[in-house]
């Protein structure tokens, strides 16, 4: 379950087993996922004892994840959803233990589910239809958006938590996310630099050798290479 463009761009696969509530009738998905969504964001100290296994966070993770769906009317509930994987991300005694004893794996699923966040969506929560309702669901779909980003440099301070595939990872998602903003069209333009600046310093943040995350960031950022934010953010870079 992730942003479309990272899958088609085969930076990340999507798991076609995943992503069950998506064929749901919205007034469905709402209820469902508003009502995990509050209990968890309320009692997750209590909530979290009760997943006991693998298959139990994910599929609590299956519904957390599909509020980063729902349209930005919704974003109270998305904004809680952040609330809980900031929660399990950063404090480690308010994580469920399956999810600790498997950290590596479900940091992946947080950030994949976080990408698809980053796309316009319809009033009924379509995706990719380019718009976001009012100009005031735009800016709380930017406001959710810059709380994600603040995760994504987070993650980077905290980065020693990381294995390289896991940080691979989480970079492929930034840049499938920026690509997607940049070239793709499919995201909140207002985003662009913001996306550029957390791409930039999450890259050496990671003091990466793979060669072929370098190649990755040259076939992509050359294709950005007119955009001014492009230019700016890598100015800023190379002075800073």
């Amino acid at each position: 379950m992730l942003l479309g463009w990272i899958d088609e761009l085969a930076l990340i696969r999507s798991d076609p087993t995943k992503n069950i509530l998506k064929s749901f009738p919205l007034d469905v998905k709402r209820v469902v996922i508003s009502s995990i969504t509050d209990y968890f964001n309320q009692q997750n100290a209590t909530a979290k004892n009760y997943l006991t296994t693998t298959s139990h966070v994910e599929w609590v993770m299956e519904v957390l994840g599909h509020a980063f769906q729902l349209p930005i009317a919704d974003h109270q509930t998305i904004d809680r959803a952040i609330n809980v994987y900031n929660k399990w991300l950063f404090e480690e005694a308010q994580r469920p233990a399956p999810l600790q004893e498997n950290l590596q794996y479900f940091v992946q699923q947080i950030f994949n589910h976080f990408s698809l966040l980053f796309e316009e969506r319809g009033l009924d929560g379509t995706l990719g239809t380019g718009g976001s309702g009012s100009q005031e669901e735009k800016k709380h779909h930017i406001h959710l958006c810059n709380r994600v980003l603040d995760i994504f440099l987070q993650m980077g301070v905290k980065g020693d938590m990381l294995e390289e595939e896991t940080w691979n990872h989480i970079l492929k998602i930034i840049l499938g996310i920026t690509d997607s903003t940049l070239r793709g069209k499919r995201g909140l333009p207002e985003l662009s630099y913001g996306l550029l600046k957390v791409l930039f310093e999450l890259w050496l943040c990671s003091l990466s050798d793979d060669k072929t995350m370098w190649r990755h960031l040259q076939e992509h950022g050359i294709l950005w290479s007119k955009n001014n934010a492009t230019i700016n953010q890598w100015n800023s870079v190379c002075i800073g």
